[in-house]
């Protein structure tokens, strides 16, 4: 899709209710006591997201800037916050979310306003409240709030999952999951074997 002038195209992962219809936040809402919590928690997952390159080249984004407007964001956390240590923002999503409000195109939105609609960055943690596959086809898995990949114990090893020493067995992950810890299993076996080819080629053109 066309970036429509935004900085960003992301998954929504949070919205605000107005008038019991689920609505994306704007830049306003960052100084509203009430909502300034929940963007700085993340309002798009981080794990997979698009970017306006030749936008941020023309505006001329630097470093100074992501630092000044964490100084800004602490302190703007600091005079509203209700609970003390109150954190500034919640990570990577939690920064970026706050940084680019008001600049982020969200995918589907608004035809589509639906927390569990990631097509391009299903998170595994869908599975810890539905028990049945989505209605549509993920094309981008993001395995967060599950263990990763390479640290569940397969019936047989690859080189990527050996120097884990894992000892979380697949059958303890939730049904649902599995399957996509087998899909990256299978690619990295495939891996695996590609880079033998590949090193058996170069050591036959060596001779």
């Amino acid at each position: 899709m066309d970036f429509s002038n935004h900085l960003l195209i992301a998954t929504p992962g949070r919205y605000k209710i107005v008038n019991d219809k689920l609505e994306i936040y704007d830049s306003e809402d960052l100084y509203d006591l009430s909502l300034c919590d929940g963007i700085t928690r993340g309002v798009f997952n981080s794990g997979s997201y698009i970017m306006n390159l030749e936008l941020m080249r023309q505006i001329d984004f630097c470093e100074e800037d992501y630092i000044a407007f964490a100084e800004i964001l602490a302190q703007l956390k600091k005079d509203i916050a209700i609970k003390e240590h109150e954190y500034a923002y919640w990570g990577d999503q939690g920064f970026l979310s706050a940084f680019f409000l008001g600049k982020i195109k969200y995918y589907g939105y608004p035809d589509i306003t639906n927390l569990w609609y990631m097509p391009f960055n299903f998170c595994l943690w869908y599975y810890d409240r539905m028990d049945k596959a989505p209605w549509y086809t993920p094309v981008i898995v993001h395995f967060a709030g599950a263990p990763k990949p390479w640290t569940v114990k397969y019936p047989y090893d690859a080189s990527l999952t050996i120097p884990y020493h894992a000892t979380q067995k697949i059958s303890d992950l939730q049904v649902g999951q599995r399957e996509y810890y087998y899909f990256w299993h299978e690619y990295a076996i495939k891996s695996e074997m590609i880079q033998r080819t590949q090193s058996s080629q170069k050591m036959s053109r060596l001779l």
